[in-house]
């Protein structure tokens, strides 16, 4: 019984020499790095079954919005990781082009964009992530002067305030939008 069991730690470490000189130093997750409100990342996964991450220092407080596009990814995962490694969020995506609205960070620290290809994908896609200025807002004087909203980034939201009282009605002209 000793020379069986010598020989199966001999095939199993003849087997993991192979599994490493065919996989090579390649085989683990791709690592980029990330700036909100800088230029987009493209990320690539060329070994299926292995991930791709991107990084960037964020801080408690700050609001980010990601844009997902270009994937020749099939279906895949994107989770935006914590300092402490749990997920803020994961969304499901394919080669459609997916936005994701504003988060606001936790807490300060590294953070962790990290796709996920489903069945052994591989492939590319490109990820944009968005520092999100403080929603934008403005008065108006109703049956007088309007109130003029510009928002600068996607994912910033917009607010008009006005004084109204209650049970009186009034139409609301739009105009001047971009907005679809």
């Amino acid at each position: 019984m000793g020379r069986r069991t010598s020989t199966r730690v001999f095939c199993a470490a003849v087997l993991a020499v192979v599994v490493t000189a065919a996989l090579g130093t390649s085989a683990g997750a791709a690592s980029f790095n990330i700036t909100p409100g800088g230029p987009a990342v493209t990320v690539t996964i060329s070994n299926a079954g292995t991930t791709a991450t991107a990084t960037f220092a964020g801080t408690k407080g700050q609001r980010v919005s990601l844009n997902i596009s270009g994937s020749t990814i099939s279906s895949f995962k994107v989770s935006l990781l914590k300092p402490s490694g749990s997920a803020l969020f994961t969304v499901s995506a394919t080669r459609t082009a997916k936005f994701v609205d504003t988060n606001t960070l936790p807490a300060t620290g590294t953070y962790k964009l990290v796709v996920d290809p489903n069945n052994n994908y591989t492939g590319k896609v490109t990820l944009q992530l968005y520092n999100v200025p403080a929603d934008a807002s403005a008065n108006a004087i109703v049956g007088g002067a309007p109130g003029t909203v510009t928002t600068t980034v996607p994912g910033q939201d917009a607010y008009v305030t006005f004084s109204g009282v209650a049970g009186h009605r009034f139409p609301i002209t739009w105009s001047g939008s971009w907005f679809g």
